[in-house]
């Protein structure tokens, strides 16, 4: 894991911690962390797409090291 220092608005903070409250995450760290998932995974999806049509065309099962390999070379 890699530690950083964020600085918000506190009108922004307190907002967020409210939507934790509500939504049931622990704390403002776990919302931004899921909201950095979310949207680098949605930044990515066509990609993603596009290796599965690849795999589901060619029929062939790859290896995991294989997949990450592909991935980083798509």
């Amino acid at each position: 894991m890699k530690q950083i220092s964020l600085t918000i608005p506190e009108k922004l903070y307190d907002e967020s911690k409210r939507y934790c409250s509500l939504e049931g995450y622990r704390n403002v760290q776990e919302l931004i962390l899921e909201m950095l998932r979310d949207e680098i995974f949605k930044k990515n999806l066509p990609k993603y797409e596009r290796i599965l049509k690849q795999a589901q065309k060619t029929g062939k099962r790859m290896t995991q090291e294989e997949a990450r390999k592909f991935i980083r070379d798509f």
